[in-house]
């Protein structure tokens, strides 16, 4: 029995330090799509504190199109635009 309570003293005893984290301060990427999103988009992540990044997102997507608004049927590229915060 003293055995197990010295050994239990001793694991709660341990210090423990925790690593500081925080977010980068700039992060940007290139993306490429294919299959059911064909298409390039250019993000980038900003630091707003430790903790919450902005991340902005530029885009061109690949879309099958029919209707009145286009002649006939078709493919069209449209732009997509992006910007939401990140919590780590």
């Amino acid at each position: 029995m003293k055995k197990v309570a010295v050994i239990l003293i001793l694991v709660f005893n341990l210090n423990v330090n925790a690593q500081e984290v925080s977010v980068e301060k700039s992060i940007f990427g290139i993306q490429a799509g294919f299959g059911t999103r064909v298409g390039i988009w250019l993000n980038i992540e900003m630091k707003l504190t430790n903790s919450i990044a902005l991340r902005s997102e530029i885009g061109l997507e690949n879309d099958y199109t029919v209707g009145t608004h286009y002649e006939g049927a078709g493919f069209i590229l449209q732009p997509i635009v992006s910007l939401e915060p990140r919590y780590y």
